[in-house]
């Protein structure tokens, strides 16, 4: 079952880089033809101008046209999949980026926000005071985590469980405090062991949130019963961790870190932007040399 669902990720990460690849040399082929039809057909150079910007237009119309279809059939089949999985929660949805879903609102009191995006992948923040910082994944990714934030030290527990995961956090009297907890560290455990294939999670313990995050999530994972549970996970893990005596050494949550929680879509908006503009950028420049070409072309006969 593991092998059948690593070769069904593998075939569909293949597929996708398939198609991305066909789409380039199609324009490619596209444009060389359309180079070579302009110039060896016999009309005036006013004309192959002409017939050359008319077809280079038309070409890029239809690839954004191809690219924008297959954009809103993956948004439409995702969309039906995952609003059915978090609409049960009361959270209201929307579009994220080219191609993923955001979410926000309240559940039993607590602010969640969630972000699906390309990989797949899927990060869910729930609102809780903690004032400090612990992250639970895979040992590679946390230390590598923990080698960039400052103060996070390893916490080692005796605990066969978590031969797999790494624990980092700033205060070590409070982690072993939440892990104390019998129902606390089997969520903790449950959650953040890898999943089957090539999935694998991180929960993360912000100033101001706790943030389930998954990477290379399965569809067939995102339904309404499996997420529900989820985020009743995080509420026990918010409850108990804002029970225990305050942390002695505390944290802020970073402007960045709250933006990425709370509206994320006000930088990647920008990013996104900033994409456009130099594919433009580009495209301009591919005009310009092309009319440079031709002209050189006229001048010389």
């Amino acid at each position: 079952m593991t092998e059948t669902k690593i070769v069904r990720s593998w075939g569909s990460g293949c597929l996708r880089q398939a198609l991305i690849v066909g789409a380039i040399l199609v324009f490619v082929a596209g444009f060389v033809g359309l180079v070579v039809i302009s110039i060896t057909l016999p009309v005036s150079d006013n004309q192959r101008l002409s017939i050359w910007l008319f077809g280079f237009g038309l070409l890029i119309l239809l690839v954004i046209a191809g690219i924008l279809l297959w954009r809103n059939r993956a948004i439409r089949r995702r969309m039906t999949v995952v609003d059915a999985a978090f609409s049960p929660l009361g959270l209201t949805g929307k579009g994220y980026l080219w191609n993923g879903r955001q979410y926000h609102g309240l559940y039993q009191g607590r602010q969640v926000d969630v972000y699906f995006y390309r990989g797949p992948s899927l990060d869910i923040y729930l609102a809780a005071q903690l004032n400090t910082r612990m992250g639970v994944g895979m040992k590679a990714y946390l230390s590598r985590l923990g080698s960039k934030t400052p103060g996070l030290t390893e916490l080692s527990i005796n605990d066969p469980g978590f031969s797999q995961l790494g624990i980092y956090c700033i205060d070590q009297v409070w982690g072993r405090a939440l892990l104390a907890d019998a129902r606390a560290r089997s969520i903790i455990l449950h959650m953040s062991l890898p999943g089957q294939g090539l999935e694998f999670r991180n929960l993360l313990f912000q100033p101001e949130a706790i943030q389930f995050k998954v990477h290379h999530i399965y569809m067939e994972s995102i339904y309404a019963e499996n997420i529900r549970a989820s985020v009743d996970g995080l509420l026990y893990l918010a409850g108990t961790a804002e029970s225990l005596p305050a942390p002695q050494v505390t944290a802020v949550a970073s402007d960045m870190e709250r933006r990425a929680r709370l509206s994320r879509s006000d930088y990647t908006s920008l990013l996104v932007g900033i994409t456009c503009g130099v594919i433009g950028f580009f495209t301009a420049i591919l005009i310009f040399v092309v009319i440079l070409f031709l002209n050189l072309g006229r001048t010389g006969s």
